[in-house]
């Protein structure tokens, strides 16, 4: 639970600025476990990192998808939706529009799953 909190903000701090990891999936979150709780969450892979100040949205869409597509098997709604909470942190906005942003989410990762023809 702290761990995904920890990652959760640190992803949306990141979001906050309009930064986009262009790469964020789980194996791109390093964390320490001999650190102290929550264990001090990393991004690593940030090659395809990038300033959005315009068309942000799209980059948080394709973001959350892509880290929601690599625990896609191991991650039910309910985690997510903490998740989510968690990333919006006090942008209540954001919260407030959950299930519009789910929703493009799941197209998304949809589509990616479609694609990798791990659904029919």
């Amino acid at each position: 639970k702290r761990l995904r909190e920890e990652v959760a903000r640190l992803f949306g701090r990141l979001h906050d600025m309009r930064v986009s990891h262009g790469d964020l999936k789980g194996r791109n979150v390093l964390i320490d476990p001999s650190a102290p709780s929550p264990y001090n969450p990393e991004f690593v892979d940030l090659d395809a990192i990038q300033l959005r100040p315009w068309r942000f949205k799209r980059s948080r869409i394709n973001d959350l998808s892509r880290l929601l597509f690599s625990v896609y098997p191991n991650a039910p709604l309910l985690t997510q939706v903490r998740f989510f909470r968690d990333y919006c942190g006090q942008d209540r906005t954001l919260w407030d529009q959950r299930k519009e942003w789910f929703a493009r989410i799941q197209k998304r990762t949809r589509r990616k799953l479609r694609e990798k023809g791990l659904v029919g």
